[in-house]
C-alpha cells in the first residue's frame, strides 16, 4: 500500500513538471489593418483590412458619390512580407502618438487581430516595430488602390 501511494505521488509530480515545460503557442496573426482618418478640410478615412487571402480597401469621403469598397485577393508573398516586418512583442509595446485631427491633420491606427487578442496602436511612429509595419503596409497595399 505505501509503495501505491509513492507511485500515485510521483506520477502526479510527473503531470505537473510535464505541463509546466510546454510552451504555449505563439500567437498567429489573422489580420492586419490600417486606417487613415481625419482631415476638417477633407473628411477622408481610408482603411485597409488585411488578411492571409484578402484585402478589404475602404474609402469614405465627405462626398458620398466618391466613396469606394472593394475587396481583392492577397498575395502570398506581401503576405508573409508584412509578416516578416512585424514582431508582435515590440509593437504590442509600441507607445500610441498624439491625435493630428486638432491641427487638420489625419491619424493613422494599425490593429493586429492575433489568435489570441487584437492590439491597436494609434499614431506610434516614434516607435521602431510601428513604422516599421507602417511602411510596409504602405509599400505594398497602398499602391495597389490605383489600380
Amino acid at each position: 500500500m505505501k509503495n501505491l501511494i509513492i507511485i500515485i505521488i510521483l506520477s502526479l509530480l510527473s503531470c505537473q513538471n510535464n505541463a509546466q515545460t510546454k510552451t504555449e503557442a505563439k500567437p498567429e496573426i489573422k489580420a492586419i489593418s490600417i486606417s487613415i482618418f481625419g482631415g476638417r478640410s477633407t473628411i477622408q478615412s481610408r482603411t485597409y483590412v488585411i488578411t492571409k487571402d484578402s484585402v478589404l480597401y475602404d474609402l469614405v469621403t465627405h462626398h458620398r458619390a466618391q466613396n469606394i469598397k472593394k475587396s481583392y485577393p492577397n498575395k502570398a508573398q506581401d503576405w508573409e512580407n508584412l509578416l516578416k516586418s512585424i514582431d508582435l512583442e515590440k509593437f504590442k509595446n509600441a507607445k500610441n502618438g498624439s491625435s493630428y485631427q486638432e491641427t487638420d491633420g489625419y491619424d493613422t491606427e494599425i490593429t493586429i487581430t492575433t489568435t489570441k487578442e487584437k492590439i491597436i496602436k494609434l499614431n506610434g511612429e516614434k516607435s521602431e516595430s510601428w513604422s516599421k509595419a507602417y511602411r510596409q503596409l504602405i509599400s505594398i497595399y497602398f499602391k495597389e488602390e490605383k489600380k
